[in-house]
C-alpha cells in the first residue's frame, strides 16, 4: 500500500493490485476468479482498493465432511438457483466422498442394484471392496470419463404370454409385445447418481410448479388433483390432452446442453460429462448401437434430463396466464388472475407428468389455438412431434379426457349449474392390468407345495393392493369390485384344478381369519371383513387372496408447493404430511480418525471393514436412533463404535445391518474384555453381546479343527 505522498496513477494501482491478486491465485488454487466476478475499485484515503463481489456460488471452495454439511450445501444451492445465480466448480462436489457415499446408499436400495450391465457387476461387488479403493476407482473414472454402453434387454408387456427370447427382442418390439430396457454398468450408475445428487437442487428450484413426474415428493395423484381442482373451481372444461411421440428417444442432445447452460450449469466439465452419458449408446445381442438422440438408456439421471428438456415448454404455457409476469404485482394469486381475465387474457392452466400433459381453458377455439401453439413450439424449439392420434381436444362436460390411467369427467352438481370433476379409473387400462394378475393366479396351480402356493398368493396380493392403492384417489369402488369378481372367478377355477370341485369351496374362508394381511382384513378402527376368498394352509398358517374393493378411498389431494427436500421447512412439511421420518443427520462423520485407523490397518489384514461396513453402519445408527444399544446414551463423533455381533460370519454376511450394533466406547470395550459386569440392564445386554461374539469365535475354531 502507498500513502498520500507516494500515490501512483489510478491505472498503475489497479494494475499492481490485479497483478498481486493473480499472483496470489497462482499460489493458492482455492482462490478462483470467473468472468461473472465483479471487480470494484474503491478509493479510501487516496488508496485504490480492489474488491471482488462474488455473484456466484463456487461449491469447489467448500468442505463437505458429513451428511449435514452436504444437506446444508444442497439447500443453499436450491436457494441460490431460485435467485437465478449460475454455478461453477460442480465437479469437485460430485467427487466429494459424502456425495459418493450417498449415491451408493441410493443405488443399494434400488431394485435394480442386483442386475448387472455389460460389465457383469452388481452392487454387492462394490460393497465388498475396501471403501477407499472403491471411492478412488470411481473418482479416477470421472477424471477421464468413458461410460460403457448400456445392456439392452426386452421386458414383456401385459399382453405377451411366455418368456422373451432376447435374440428376438427387436422383432417383438416392432410387434409392440415387449418394451426395451437399458441397464447401465454399475460404475456408470454410481457416477450418474453422484451427478444427479448435485444437479437436482439447481433444477428443482427452477422447474415449473405443476410438473409432477419424476420429482421428489410428487406423484400422479398431485397432477390429477390439480386438474380436478381447476375443472371444478375455475369453470374451464375444455382440455387439450397432449402426447409427444417417442419423447425419451427423441431428445436433441445439443438443445439439452444449451438448456442446462441457460439454467445455470456453468461448469463445462459437468457439461462434458453429460454429453458423454448421452452418447454412451447400448449393446443389443453383442452389437453396439450409438445414441444420437434421447436420454441415456435406463440411466438414473434420465428422468431429470427429461424434465429439464421440457421445462421451457412448461413455462411458455404457464406464463400466459397463471404465472403471468404482471401477477407479481398482487399479494394474492386469486386477485391477480381476476385482473388478467378483466384484461381479456385467456384463462389457461397447465399440468405435466413426464411426457403427458394437459392444458385447461374456457372455449374450444382457445383450446384449438393452444394446441397449435404447443405443436409449433415443440417442433421448432425442441425438435419434438405431437402424436395426432393421441393429442385431443375434449369438452369434459360431454366426453371423458384420459390422463395417467384415469378418465376425467365433469358431472353437474345436483340443483346447481356448476360442474365438478370426477376421476374415474380408465377401464380398458384397468382390465389390461387385470390380465397379468389373472395369469399369476392361474400359475399358483403349478406349485408343488402349499408353502410355494402361499408365497405366490402373497405376490398376487401385492399386485392387487398396489393396483387398488393407485386407483383409490378416484371414484374407484365399483371398478375395483369388478376386478375382484374377475379374480375370484379365476381363483375358483384354479382351486378346482388343485383340490377338486368338492374340496375347492372348503378352501374359501373369511378374510378376517387369514394369517396374512391381518391389518388389512381386520382394520384397527373398523369391523373385520367377513367376505370369503380362496386360501391355502401352509405350516399352520391360513394364507389367502385379498379383495381390492376393501381398500379405503382417499381422494386425490393438491400438492403443497412448499414441499421440497431442499429446505428445512419443506422437509418438516413432508414429515408431518407423510409420517416418514428423515434420516438422522447428526450421525458420525463419514470417515473419522478411528475409521482411518481401521482402514489403514485392515487393508492388508482384514477385509471386514469394506464399503458395505461403512454403508450399513449408518443404517444401524439410524435404526438405533443414535443411541448406544447397551446403555442408551447419545452417540457422537469420538464416542461411537460400530460392533460386529458375530465377527466370524463370511464376508457377504458379516456387515449386514442385523449383525451391527451401535455402541459407545465404554460399552464396546466391556464386550471385548473380561471385566466384571453389573447386574443392571446395561450389564445384561453387554453380557449377551459377549456370548454372541464368543459363540462366533467358537464355531470358527471348531471348523478349523475339523
Amino acid at each position: 500500500m502507498r500513502g498520500q505522498n507516494q500515490e501512483e496513477p489510478r491505472e498503475a494501482v489497479r494494475s499492481n493490485w490485479i497483478t498481486e491478486l493473480v499472483s496470489l491465485k497462482s499460489k493458492n488454487s482455492k482462490l478462483n476468479f470467473y468472468q461473472s466476478d465483479v471487480i470494484i475499485i474503491k478509493r479510501v484515503n487516496h488508496l485504490e482498493i480492489i474488491m471482488r463481489v462474488d455473484k456466484t456460488l463456487k461449491v469447489n471452495r467448500l468442505t463437505i465432511e458429513n451428511e449435514r454439511s452436504l444437506r446444508d450445501l444442497l439447500d443453499e444451492m436450491y436457494s441460490k438457483a431460485k435467485e437465478g445465480e449460475p454455478f461453477y466448480g460442480l465437479l469437485e462436489l460430485v467427487k466429494n466422498r459424502e456425495v459418493f457415499f450417498t449415491a451408493i446408499h441410493n443405488i443399494k436400495s434400488n431394485r435394480g442394484s442386483k442386475t448387472a450391465g455389460i460389465d457383469k457387476k452388481i452392487v454387492d461387488e462394490y460393497l465388498q471392496m475396501p471403501f477407499m479403493e472403491c471411492y478412488k476407482m470411481t473418482t479416477d473414472a470421472l477424471d477421464n470419463y468413458q461410460p460403457l454402453p448400456a445392456r439392452r434387454v426386452y421386458i414383456p408387456k401385459g399382453n405377451f404370454k411366455g418368456k422373451v427370447n432376447q435374440k428376438d427382442g427387436y422383432k417383438l418390439l416392432l410387434q409392440k409385445k415387449v418394451r426395451p430396457l437399458g441397464i447401465p454398468a454399475m460404475i456408470d450408475r454410481t457416477i450418474q447418481e453422484m451427478v444427479r445428487i448435485v444437479l437436482e437442487p439447481i433444477f428443482e428450484a427452477q422447474f415449473f410448479p405443476h410438473s409432477y413426474g419424476f420429482r421428489p415428493y410428487r406423484s400422479t395423484e398431485h397432477a390429477l388433483a390439480w386438474i380436478a381442482k381447476i375443472v371444478s373451481n375455475s369453470g374451464l372444461y375444455w382440455l387439450v390432452e397432449g402426447d409427444i411421440k417417442g419423447y425419451f428417444d427423441n431428445i436433441n442432445h445439443n438443445k439439452l446442453i444449451q438448456i442446462m447452460w441457460s439454467m445455470g450449469i456453468k461448469d463445462k466439465r459437468i457439461i462434458f460429462l453429460i454429453k458423454k452419458m448421452l452418447k454412451a449408446g447400448y449393446m443389443d445381442n453383442g452389437k453396439l448401437f450409438p445414441t444420437e438422440k434421447g436420454t441415456p438408456q435406463g440411466g438414473i439421471i434420465s428422468p431429470l434430463l427429461a424434465n429439464i428438456y421440457l421445462n421451457s415448454f412448461d413455462w411458455k404455457i404457464g406464463k400466459q396466464y397463471e404465472f403471468h409476469v404482471l401477477n407479481s404485482d398482487y399479494n394474492q394469486k386469486k386477485n391477480a388472475l381476476v385482473a388478467r381475465r378483466r384484461e381479456g387474457i385467456t384463462p389457461i392452466f397447465f399440468v405435466r407428468y413426464a411426457d403427458d400433459w394437459v392444458i385447461m381453458t374456457d372455449t374450444k377455439e382457445h383450446a384449438e389455438q393452444l394446441k397449435a401453439e404447443a405443436e409449433q413450439y415443440l417442433r421448432e424449439s425442441l425438435h419434438l412431434e405431437l402424436s395426432n392420434e393421441k393429442t385431443l381436444v375434449t369438452d369434459v362436460r360431454v366426453s371423458r379426457a384420459h390422463f395417467l390411467g384415469f378418465d376425467i369427467k365433469a358431472g353437474q352438481r345436483v340443483q346447481m349449474d356448476k360442474f365438478v370433476a370426477r376421476l374415474l379409473p380408465n377401464m380398458p387400462k384397468l382390465y389390461e392390468k387385470a390380465k397379468e394378475i389373472k395369469r399369476d393366479i392361474r400359475m399358483i396351480r403349478t406349485r408343488k407345495t402349499e408353502l410355494e402356493k402361499a408365497l405366490d398368493i402373497e405376490k398376487v396380493n401385492s399386485k392387487i393392493v398396489g393396483l387398488s392403492n393407485y386407483y383409490k384417489i378416484g371414484i374407484a369402488k365399483q371398478a375395483l369390485g369388478k376386478l375382484d369378481f374377475i379374480f375370484e372367478t379365476t381363483a375358483y377355477h384354479t382351486w378346482v384344478e388343485m383340490y377338486g370341485k368338492n374340496n375347492a369351496p372348503k378352501r374359501k374362508r373369511p378374510v378376517s381369519e387369514f394369517s396374512n394381511r391381518v391389518d388389512r382384513h381386520n382394520p384397527p378402527n373398523g369391523r373385520p371383513y367377513l367376505m370369503k376368498h380362496f386360501s391355502v394352509e401352509a405350516e399352520g398358517l391360513l394364507v389367502g387372496l385379498t379383495f381390492g374393493k376393501i381398500t379405503r378411498i382417499e381422494y386425490a389431494k393438491v400438492f403443497k408447493q412448499d414441499l421440497t427436500p431442499y429446505s428445512e421447512e419443506g422437509r418438516k412439511l413432508y414429515e408431518n404430511k407423510s409420517g416418514h421420518r428423515a434420516r438422522l443427520i447428526a450421525r458420525p462423520m463419514l470417515i473419522d480418525t478411528d475409521d482411518l485407523f481401521i482402514y489403514v490397518t485392515s487393508v492388508h489384514s482384514n477385509k471386514r471393514y469394506n464399503l458395505e461396513y461403512f454403508l450399513n453402519r449408518e443404517y444401524a445408527y439410524n435404526r438405533d436412533k443414535g443411541q448406544c444399544k447397551a446403555c442408551e446414551t447419545p452417540l457422537y463423533q469420538g464416542n461411537y463404535r460400530c460392533h460386529h455381533i458375530d465377527a466370524q460370519l463370511p464376508l457377504n454376511k458379516v456387515n449386514k445391518v442385523p449383525n451391527l450394533a451401535s455402541l459407545c466406547n465404554d460399552c464396546h470395550e466391556l464386550i471385548h474384555n473380561d471385566a466384571v459386569l453389573g447386574d443392571d440392564k446395561r450389564g445384561k445386554k453387554i453380557h449377551r453381546y459377549r456370548l454372541k461374539y464368543q459363540a462366533g469365535k467358537d464355531v470358527t475354531r471348531s471348523i478349523i479343527k475339523e
